[in-house]
């Protein structure tokens, strides 16, 4: 019997099915539907419209993060770029000690040599490369090359004399 439909029930579901084409009808009519200066479709230009807002959403978070992400490279370059200097720090305070350490032995040899210029006596340039140890004695070794001299004695050839 499920078969037999009585005039009422296709009347009530007749409005239905009708329903259902209008809408299918109107579905198609603006899927085919053009706009006449773009040439579009209108129902592409709809969904563009609707969508735009989510898009624009989207792409900032997008871009969010991807500025978020280059800062940590950004910065992972950067550690490498500080540590970089901080080695040529290292290296120029070096050099710097080292100018201060000639520019004061500089200024040490030229009061030595405006001494030598003041004074009656004969002078002769030697390094100090020993002393003694104990308290008991006050001697040192110097050497001038090839010749060393002694206190109260002539010029020897010896590579250093102490003096005592």
């Amino acid at each position: 019997m499920a078969a037999i439909r009585t005039q009422r029930e296709i009347r009530q579901r007749a409005s239905w099915w009708f329903g259902g084409l209008l809408v299918a009808s109107f579905a198609l009519m603006s899927y085919n539907a053009r706009d006449q200066s773009t040439n579009q479709r209108k129902i592409r230009s709809l969904t563009q419209t609707i969508a735009y807002p989510i898009q624009r959403g989207a792409s900032a978070m997008g871009g969010w993060f991807s500025r978020a992400f280059g800062s940590i490279g950004e910065l992972r370059g950067a550690s490498a770029e500080n540590q970089q200097l901080r080695q040529q720090v290292a290296q120029m305070e070096t050099e710097l000690r080292d100018t201060r350490q000639r520019a004061a032995e500089a200024e040490r040899l030229e009061k030595l040599l405006n001494l030598n210029e003041a004074s009656q006596y004969k002078t002769v340039a030697a390094q100090v490369v020993g002393r003694d140890p104990s308290l008991w004695f006050d001697s040192l070794q110097i050497d001038k090359g090839r010749f060393a001299v002694s206190r109260g004695s002539s010029w020897r050839r010896r590579r250093s004399v102490s003096i005592g």
